[in-house]
């Protein structure tokens, strides 16, 4: 009984110290939501597809660089996309981390997502 309570206490305090560690992680991320706005032909047109950058954050999580690492030249005429790493480079994310970045576009009935994906992180947002 004794080594029961024993091992309870530590399952209770590991526990407690984990969640206390991921709610740190959580609160170091901080994303506004980028989306592309369609131009009058691409709200007339039938498309789908996806930016994807490379993005780096700086040792405070500060975003350092932006990559577009899929061109998407023959889509530009349908999507207004100007504003779209200005809103990347405003964002904190976990310190020192590489991470794929890729926002769908389009207007076909596939749900669109915001990925935002390295070794520690994955968030996918329905936009």
């Amino acid at each position: 009984m004794k080594y029961f309570v024993s091992i309870f206490i530590i399952l209770a305090f590991s526990s407690y110290v984990f969640s206390q560690n991921q709610e740190k992680e959580i609160k170091q991320i901080g994303i506004d939501i980028c989306q592309p706005s369609l131009t009058e032909a691409g709200r007339q047109s039938s498309f789908q597809f996806s930016y994807i950058y490379l993005v780096n954050s700086d040792e405070n999580g500060l975003i350092k660089s932006v990559k577009e690492i899929l061109d998407n030249k023959s889509f530009k005429h349908l999507v207004n996309d100007e504003k779209l790493i200005l809103c990347i480079e405003k964002w904190k994310l976990k310190s020192s981390e590489k991470y794929i970045v890729k926002i769908d576009v389009g207007t076909t009935g596939i749900e669109r997502f915001l990925s935002i994906s390295s070794k520690t992180v994955k968030i996918k947002i329905l936009l």
